[in-house]
């Protein structure tokens, strides 16, 4: 077992365990309750920590994780929504207030 990521966001921690899960590999979350011990120890010790189960798919688990930190951070500027006008931030693929999808994503789907 490896680990393969840090964080004191428990949250994201889970969330990246959730996608190398969704391609078959197996990750294990530890110290995701520790933040009640901070003051006791020090903060960076009750970070949660994400594991890759078989040391041998540790490689691509962190090419999984690099892409989807690209993906994330590439996530483009603010458009404007065709059905209402909306300026809606570039990570949502569908207008906040009318409901209507991004017109990249109707023409790629």
């Amino acid at each position: 077992m490896r680990q393969i990521y840090v964080s004191p966001n428990t949250a994201h921690v889970n969330h990246l365990r959730s996608i190398l899960e969704s391609f078959g590999i197996a990750c294990t979350v530890r110290g995701e309750f520790l933040s009640a011990a901070v003051g006791e120890l020090p903060p960076i010790e009750c970070w949660a920590e994400l594991w890759v189960v078989d040391d041998d798919r540790h490689d691509d688990a962190d090419e999984i994780l690099r892409r989807a930190a690209a993906d994330g951070a590439d996530a483009g500027a603010p458009w404007i929504c065709d059905g209402c006008g909306e300026q809606v931030d570039g990570n949502f693929g569908e207008c906040w207030k009318c409901g209507r999808v991004r017109q990249e994503l109707e023409r790629a789907g």
